[in-house]
């Protein structure tokens, strides 16, 4: 009942912003030296800032560069931080690739992270040594982007929205630097491929990552072209305020779980750590942008890795995503939690953190950090549970990411949310240093758009279901009479239990199979080195119900007339089921890991194991499955 009032509220709370915004709502012209209109911004402040101002300015630099040049025996995890960033600049500087103007189906978004990564490398790599080459190479790549028609912002937003932040960047930390002949264009481009095309834009209402991006592209470009173009850039400021708002909502509140999963929690809520970092960096504060949740989601993101340095991969995520998570950094010196760079000092210290094209952001928010990170402290907490539209709970006993530590992620929620899979009731499983559950990931985006237009509609009769990696066939949860879940329907937690020895949830499963049961609830119970998982059912009374139990796995699986056993890097589980009827009993069995629509993308190593039963009409059983590590 709570997570009904709860997205009710939510939504109610949405719609009525996004009225207050409609298009016949126009932000009020800027008249200068004003506050605005609820006197969250002086933006005479604004136009009195020099550059550089966007995320760093020019104390900041200082001080950075004199950390890694004079301090660096102080600062040794800001110093590699820093070589990460020059190295990326360094293979920046090095790439003869030509950015181009090429679309790979609808997107350009390729060529526009390929600039981003240059200008923002090489940009930073400018300032903190002087040479000239890492200016030479911003200049050549503003004049080649700048020269594009457009930067696809009418088949593909984030396009142009990733594109205006790296030439913002390189426009104001090399200010200075550059002729008034490349700031004139740059100014006019900004004009002509951004603030006069995006107020009709779709990302403008959008509840995902999308909105996201886009604003923090838009505030970017706003900020550093402000006393050039007040009037327009006011307006894309305060446009942002109040359109980010409710997607802000939605995607943190009330606790920080992020509905789109890991993957899109990093790729949205860097951009919009971007956002309301340059904002507190210009105003003292986001416009409320920071909203519940939104601090609350680092927590969350730290229990999403599991105890074998995999993340819950649920939606559209990558079980290889390893990223640094750029937001914790900046949350972590802004909100006074160190906690949460426990897992991220430890990844920047075994050297997992991988070159990427927003790799300066690391140095730049980590040089803001006010307090020691040799002696940082693992999490106490070893439950997580959170609610909203993907509502999970999320389970260790130990922060080693040893073959000690076992986790557990336990997913309910629902279908029908950006990028969704019909995977309520699935879970992922570490234990004795394997992934036993797995979950298999994203399909291909380019071969989904090109083979069905509602690749992206979630409705039941959408054609993305046919597609094996996004529907319940391949996840780690039960499918009836072989049908597909409910898309619309919405699983929801209860009995949360943070008891060591007896740590679990219970999923109410009963929205999502609701076609082809009458109820079912699912108990997950990790007692020691075996899960216990407890499915209750009622079958409807018009017609059986044959159950497939499935756990997605890259352990080879051994089916027997008892149990089952998988194996995998020398270790052993055993998956056995306890039938509370001796009328319905288990039959072990595996499928293969694989669809059969045109869009499926082979999944070599992986299997599916579990067991199969059958329900007379109206008959009710308990099936409790353990499985336990030998």
């Amino acid at each position: 009942m709570r997570i009904k009032i709860l997205l009710s509220a939510m939504l109610a709370l949405s719609v009525g912003m996004f009225a207050a915004c409609k298009q016949d709502d126009p932000v009020k012209p800027y008249v200068p030296g004003q506050k605005d209109k609820v006197g969250v911004f002086d933006y005479a402040v604004l136009g009195a800032t020099q550059h550089p101002r966007l995320l760093m300015n020019e104390s900041d630099f200082e001080t950075l560069k004199d950390k890694v040049e004079n301090k660096a025996s102080l600062y040794p995890e800001l110093v590699k931080a820093h070589n990460l960033a020059l190295s990326l600049a360094d293979a920046s500087l090095n790439d003869n690739t030509p950015i181009t103007h090429t679309l790979e189906g609808i997107r350009m978004l390729a060529q526009s992270r390929l600039a981003l990564q240059r200008l923002s490398s090489c940009a930073y790599a400018w300032k903190l040594t002087g040479r000239k080459d890492y200016l030479e190479k911003v200049k050549s790549d503003l004049e080649t982007v700048l020269s594009f028609e457009d930067w696809n912002m009418s088949k593909h937003a984030l396009d142009a929205f990733e594109m205006a932040l790296g030439v913002a960047l390189a426009y104001d930390w090399c200010y200075s630097d550059l002729d008034e002949a490349m700031k004139l264009k740059v100014h006019k481009v900004f004009v002509s491929h951004i603030f006069n095309v995006y107020q009709n834009d779709s990302f403008r209402t959008a509840t995902n990552n999308h909105n996201q991006v886009c604003y923090a592209g838009l505030v970017a470009a706003a900020i550093v072209l402000y006393e050039k173009d007040k009037n327009i850039c006011y307006s894309a400021i305060e446009d942002a305020i109040k359109m980010n708002k409710p997607c802000q909502v939605l995607e943190y509140s009330p606790d920080g779980l992020y509905p789109e999963g890991y993957g899109y929690w990093n790729y949205g809520t860097t951009f919009e750590t971007i956002m309301i970092a340059a904002l507190y960096k210009i105003f003292g504060n986001a416009g409320g942008l920071d909203v519940q949740g939104f601090k609350e989601s680092g927590e969350w993101i730290n229990f999403m890795t599991g105890a074998v340095d995999e993340p819950f991969n649920y939606a559209d995520c990558n079980s290889s995503e390893f990223s640094v998570a750029y937001p914790l950094w900046w949350m972590a010196a802004h909100y006074g939690q160190p906690s949460l760079l426990f897992d991220e000092l430890r990844k920047l210290n075994s050297g997992k953190f991988i070159k990427e094209r927003l790799s300066v952001l690391l140095p730049c928010w980590m040089n803001n950090i006010g307090f020691g990170l040799s002696d940082l402290r693992a999490p106490d907490k070893t439950v997580w549970s959170g609610e909203g539209e993907n509502a999970v709970v999320l389970i260790r006993n130990g922060w080693t990411f040893g073959p000690t530590d076992t986790y557990l992620g336990i997913k309910a929620g629902t279908a029908n949310v950006s990028h969704g899979h019909m995977d309520a009731g699935s879970f992922v499983y570490d234990a004795g240093g394997v992934r036993w559950s797995s979950d298999l990931g994203p399909e291909s985006y380019t071969k989904g758009e090109a083979a069905y237009k509602d690749f992206w509609n979630y409705a039941q009769t959408s054609n993305r279901w046919k597609i094996f990696r996004l529907n319940n066939y391949s996840h780690s949860t039960l499918t009836v009479n072989d049908a597909l879940h409910v898309s619309k329907g919405v699983a929801t937690i209860s009995n949360v239990s943070v008891v060591t020895g007896d740590q679990g949830a219970t999923v109410d499963l009963s929205p999502v199979l609701s076609n082809q049961l009458e109820s079912a609830s699912r108990t997950f119970r990790l007692k020691g080195n075996v899960l216990e998982i407890t499915d209750i059912l009622k079958a409807s009374n018009g017609f059986p119900a044959e159950v497939q139990w499935r756990m997605m796995t890259s352990a080879g699986v051994t089916p027997g007339s008892t149990s089952e056993t998988l194996t995998k890097y020398g270790k052993t589980l055993i998956l056995r089921a306890e039938s509370s009827s001796s009328a319905i009993s288990p039959e072990y069995t595996k499928w293969a890991a694989s669809g059969t629509d045109s869009v499926d993308s082979a999944n070599p190593g992986m299997t599916i194991a579990g067991y199969v039963f059958t329900m007379p009409a109206g008959a009710s059983v308990t099936m409790t499955t353990k499985l336990i590590l030998q």
